[in-house]
């Protein structure tokens, strides 16, 4: 989450210091690599590769990721792939009733996080961000290409991240009932509560890292394949490989 503030403080300066300060943060973190350095992890039983990705990044570095991925394929790695969903994904005639739920379920979320998931397009749109906030990339970027387009399907990988159902359950049975107001409705669930609601960094750490690194861990510790590949998001994994090092996992060079 602190990358997240540190990176809205960017947006707030004068276009040319965004777009330095932009650029740096993005070579900083791996988003201008060409190559993707594999990790791995391993207990003795259960040999376990981490592909540490990016929303957007250069065409080189998908294409490695691709030709990564094809080679653990051959070698019959199961993978787990990140994305959360809902029981209405994948349904292509929705009810009156099953959109209305879907909606609701839309407007709590956002509540809950203190901003919208994803954008007008259902897709977290960074590239048309910057655009409208005048920055500019000195690299050429493009957005992380799907799973599909990597090579991946049901019949060899799972999606291991937890449903938006399960979280806000996770929430409510922390926190209590999530109540909807009147100022929730006024606006597109993918547009910007006009409610007074902040991001409080502590819950959406909770729900958006630790929970979900924990489902991942779960299935880890479920899974009867001894070959596990995990495609997520690069800022999972300082947490996921805390938990497998606790568990007796350890770092292979």
């Amino acid at each position: 989450m602190k990358k997240i503030i540190q990176f809205l403080i960017i947006l707030t300066l004068s276009v040319s210091c965004k777009s330095y300060l932009v650029n740096q943060y993005f070579k900083r973190v791996g988003v201008f690599d060409k190559k993707l350095k594999l990790e791995k992890i391993s207990n003795g039983d259960k040999e376990i590769v981490l592909f540490g990705m990016h929303h957007i990044g250069k065409e080189e570095f998908y294409n490695d990721v691709k030709l990564k991925v094809d080679s653990l394929l051959k070698k019959d790695y199961l993978f787990y792939i990140e994305g959360i969903s809902s029981k209405f994904a994948g349904k292509t005639n929705l009810t009156k009733e099953d959109s209305i739920a879907l909606i609701e379920l839309s407007y709590k979320f956002r509540k809950v996080l203190g901003s919208p998931l994803v954008s007008k397009n259902l897709n977290s749109d960074y590239l048309n961000l910057f655009k409208e906030k005048g920055i500019k990339i000195k690299e050429n970027l493009i957005k992380q290409p799907t799973y599909t387009e990597f090579g991946l399907s049901q019949k060899n990988a799972i999606n291991s991240d937890l449903t938006v159902e399960k979280l806000l359950e996770i929430y409510e049975d922390k926190y209590g009932k999530i109540i909807l107001e009147p100022c929730d409705y006024e606006t597109k669930f993918y547009d910007k509560s006009t409610c007074n609601t902040k991001t409080d960094t502590k819950i959406y750490d909770e729900l958006m890292k630790t929970e979900r690194n924990n489902s991942v861990i779960s299935h880890i510790l479920k899974e009867e394949k001894s070959k596990i590949a995990i495609i997520y998001g690069k800022a999972h994994f300082i947490g996921i490989k805390d938990s497998l090092q606790k568990l007796g996992y350890k770092i292979i060079d």
